[in-house]
């Protein structure tokens, strides 16, 4: 199992990656500063990647509202300049009822609007994004078990409050 990287941990959001996957949870709130870490995450996963491709995992905690206009073109614009690195993106809202729709909608509308060259699913159970990654890398040169992302999830859900600043770059 690779060592997971904490790149930030803060009431907000929590950042994390691994060669060849980017983790984050979106907290409280989505923010523009979350939105640009999870940059630079993205970024030390796909150096960090044997064989240059990878996937990205996430959780928006229930509760968490939608992000601004400002935060989802940031979102969009990472996952859109570094579609050549991913190649599966999976999503889990632990909400249910109205925000749990709203979110869900939101989050299938930026992959539609990007229109990734990747696929790109929302869950309602990390569980379940967990799995459909693991189906999904099973051809790919590094596939990924669903148990495995589903412990960096947790690693990253409760690592330890951070600045973010100091760990976010990779080197």
């Amino acid at each position: 199992m690779e060592a997971l990287n904490i790149v930030a941990a803060t009431p907000e959001y929590a950042l994390g990656w691994a060669p060849s996957v980017m983790l984050y949870v979106w907290r409280a709130k989505t923010t523009l500063e979350a939105a640009q870490a999870s940059t630079a995450a993205i970024r030390c996963a796909r150096e960090a990647s044997r064989c240059g491709r990878g996937l990205l995992l996430g959780i928006v905690e229930e509760g968490t509202p939608p992000p601004g206009a400002a935060v989802r073109r940031e979102i969009a614009g990472a996952m859109a300049h570094n579609s050549d690195f991913v190649f599966a993106s999976a999503l889990a809202f632990e909400g249910s009822g109205f925000q749990g729709s709203m979110v869900r909608m939101v989050a299938a509308g930026l992959s539609m609007i990007t229109r990734l060259p990747f696929p790109h699913h929302v869950f309602e159970r990390i569980s379940d994004a967990a799995q459909w990654l693991e189906r999904e890398s099973a051809s790919e040169p590094e596939p990924v078990q669903a148990a495995w992302l589903e412990a960096l999830m947790a690693e990253v859900r409760h690592a330890p409050m951070t600045s973010g600043e100091a760990r976010a770059a990779h080197g």
